[in-house]
């Protein structure tokens, strides 16, 4: 068997072996978050109102915006913020 193509069987197993991590390691992150207290028909005003809080943060944009203090004056879990920061 030539080089090439053993790379390739190598390379396909590394990321088969990386894809399975990452999502063992989402499924294990999510048991651990707590239910969720927002309503779901509050999501998107909530929404709205994060990106606006976000916005206003950020003085240029791709700067990293830290939200935890919003997050809490709201009462909001973790599992909260990762609804209302999910895409629409």
């Amino acid at each position: 068997m030539e080089l090439a193509p053993k790379l390739v069987v190598i390379a396909l197993l590394c990321w088969l072996i990386y894809a399975l991590f990452v999502w063992i390691r989402g499924i294990v992150h999510r048991r651990r978050l707590p239910e969720p207290s927002v309503a779901p028909g509050q999501v998107e005003m909530y929404q709205g109102q994060a990106f606006r809080e976000i916005c206003r943060r950020a003085a240029n944009p791709g700067r990293r915006v830290m939200m935890t203090d919003y997050f809490a004056q709201r009462g909001w879990n973790r599992a909260d913020a990762m609804r209302i920061l999910a895409e629409p």
